[in-house]
């Protein structure tokens, strides 16, 4: 399965950008006494050579749903995380409940699971150059600004969302 890319940015027409991926094999599912929670790793890319700033991804959010969905009512909230600086925890915590777990089922309906996923988060920005710097303020971006990503999709394998699934109920 391919990697799934997510490019968080300014404003969608914005060349700068903090590149959020995931590896569909490595999703996984844990049970705990008081919760489950799908489990996302990630990697943060960053442009090599940006065009007016650099950014560096504070904290992220978001929101999971079916593949499609366009009703916000039906998705799964992806709460606030600060990005660790820890290589060896990097991962997207998703509570869901039972009843969530088994409306992804129905859909799913024994095929792989297919999400929409929709990133937003807070980044520091280090222009690239004095004129960047005038022409960010000038566009109301300041040291800690929002960035936004489109939706994009992620499709884990049957096999390893009935691995995910295990993980969610033992």
């Amino acid at each position: 399965m391919p990697v799934a890319t997510w490019y968080l940015k300014f404003s969608e027409s914005d060349q700068d950008w903090v590149k959020i991926e995931i590896d569909p094999m490595a999703v996984s599912g844990q049970s705990g006494q008081l919760s489950r929670t799908l489990c996302f790793p990630y990697t943060l890319i960053q442009r090599e050579r940006p065009v007016r700033a650099s950014l560096r991804l504070l904290s992220v959010e978001g929101w999971l749903g079916g593949s499609g969905e366009t009703d916000y009512v039906g998705r799964i909230r992806i709460p606030s995380q600060i990005i660790s600086n820890n290589p060896n925890r990097p991962w997207l915590q998703v509570p869901v409940t039972d009843e969530q777990i088994a409306a992804i089922e129905e859909t799913r309906k024994g095929n792989p699971a297919n999400f929409t996923l929709w990133f937003a988060g807070q980044a520091t920005v280090a222009p690239v150059s004095q004129e960047a710097a005038t022409t960010l303020q000038r566009d109301g971006i300041g040291i800690v600004t929002p960035v936004e990503s489109s939706s994009s999709f992620l499709t884990v394998p049957r096999e390893r969302w009935l691995e995910v699934l295990n993980g969610l109920v033992h």
